[in-house]
């Protein structure tokens, strides 16, 4: 059976066996009479789905809920919802975030103070993320009471730990002060050290100048631009990850970061033009005023070990796409590298005129194309985004309006597909056998 509505955003835990997303459809689950997008859960093995934006004792939500994260070991999904039954004495009128134990089916407010009061405003954005293990998760709020001292007035990044309940504020300084922007976006690595997240702060590092961009959507190019930076959480130093060659701050906006299990990868996309010679792209309307004339977004790798960056949507000669890149998803040891592109010239033969999906061998240098159909075939219309890469690499995930993906697509909705990248597998329908 296919779902009767959309159907986006997947992420996937480490061995591939699990797929979270979040769905406006009615029809994956028994009973699903909200009429609001639920989080679910879909399991490659038995065929079998699940809502977990639910209450404990099951009873459904009564608001949205969206932008799941599976941790790696498949048994925590961290969303952000704005219903208010999910968990008692949720009386905040916000969007909070939440995490659900597959094991246990237990569900937990995660966005709170670590006395367990709740947040005094909801989510900034971004969505939570989980550690490996689902210990910690990561999110942006633009609440003021979640630890002491926050007396910025912005959205800032916290980490919640789910073992003794602490929350802590990590979108600071070196020297622990405060952000004077707003910081959003965050993702968390492996081991619940590292955070990387993008920031319009100015005085997270010094010579932070980029005062270009439109953040407060008033068509005046003033504001500071947003950054991507890594916080380690075991020495406080908060590091410039989006930085030219000599380590400035790029002169356009970077966001959209991702990380590998150890935190020496991050991956985000970016309008600078400046990190390497050569960025000539011009042919997109970042700044929404309906003239394309600005540089394209671009995807590139930053390395801490040795502090390099390096352009990862790139053509056969190694130049930058003709067309925007985005969205990056990382594997867990930072081998493969998926990606969103509307570039035609990333690999041969790429003539679809839409959105696909890549994954880059960060080793060998090899880019495939993996948003093709069953029979190998290009994707029809409505493009393929929002890629998501289990461990190894192996099985990547990702949403498309595509119908030629897999047969028996009838349903002309935005669907979660995934694709086994070992030879001459290709993809699993998954919205396919609702629980009872």
């Amino acid at each position: 059976m296919q779902a009767n509505d959309t159907a986006w955003y997947p992420s996937i835990s480490g061995d591939g066996r699990y797929i979270a997303y979040y769905s406006h459809a009615s029809n994956l689950v028994a009973n699903d009479t909200n009429g609001e997008p639920d989080v679910f859960v879909h399991d490659r093995q038995t065929g079998e789905t699940i809502r977990v934006s639910v209450a404990s004792d099951g009873t459904e939500a009564n608001d949205f809920s969206d932008f799941p994260r599976i941790s790696a070991n498949g048994r925590y999904v961290a969303f952000g919802s704005y219903a208010s039954n999910l968990v008692n004495g949720d009386t905040n009128g916000s969007i909070d975030a939440f995490v659900y134990d597959l094991a246990t089916t237990k569900i937990t407010r995660v966005s709170v103070a670590s006395d367990g009061s709740e947040g005094n405003a909801g989510l900034a954005t971004g969505v939570p993320t989980l550690s490996a293990e689902g210990r910690y998760v990561v999110f942006a709020s633009v609440a003021s009471n979640l630890v002491e001292g926050d007396t910025n007035e912005y959205a800032d990044i916290f980490v919640h730990d789910q073992e003794n309940h602490e929350t802590t504020r990590v979108s600071l300084r070196s020297d622990g002060g405060e952000t004077n922007g707003a910081s959003y976006r965050a993702v968390i690595s492996g081991d619940g050290r590292y955070v990387a997240f993008s920031s319009e702060a100015s005085n997270l590092v010094e010579g932070d100048d980029n005062n270009f961009c439109d953040t407060n959507f008033d068509r005046v190019f003033t504001d500071n631009c947003a950054d991507v930076f890594v916080h380690d959480r075991q020495t406080g130093i908060t590091t410039l990850v989006s930085a030219t060659a000599d380590g400035s701050v790029g002169n356009h906006w970077s966001v959209g970061a991702t990380i590998s299990a150890d935190g020496r990868f991050v991956a985000f996309y970016s309008v600078a033009d400046d990190f390497f010679p050569g960025d000539q792209n011009f042919l997109c309307d970042v700044n929404f005023n309906g003239v394309f004339d600005e540089n394209c977004p671009d995807v590139f790798v930053w390395d801490r070990d040795t502090g390099s960056l390096r352009l990862a949507s790139a053509t056969l000669e190694g130049a930058f796409g003709n067309d925007m890149s985005w969205y990056p998803a990382l594997s867990a040891d930072g081998h493969f590298l998926a990606f969103a592109s509307f570039a035609t010239d990333l690999v041969e033969g790429d003539t679809n005129d839409t959105i696909d999906v890549f994954v880059l061998d960060m080793e060998s240098g090899k880019m495939d194309l993996v948003s093709r159909a069953w029979d190998g075939a290009q994707s029809i219309i409505w493009g393929s985004q929002y890629p998501a890469l289990s461990t190894t690499g192996r099985f990547v995930a990702f949403h498309s309006g595509a119908s030629n993906l897999v047969q028996g697509d009838t349903n002309f909705e935005i669907d979660v597909f995934v694709r086994d990248l070992q030879p001459y597998l290709f993809y699993f329908p998954l919205i396919t056998k609702p629980s009872e």
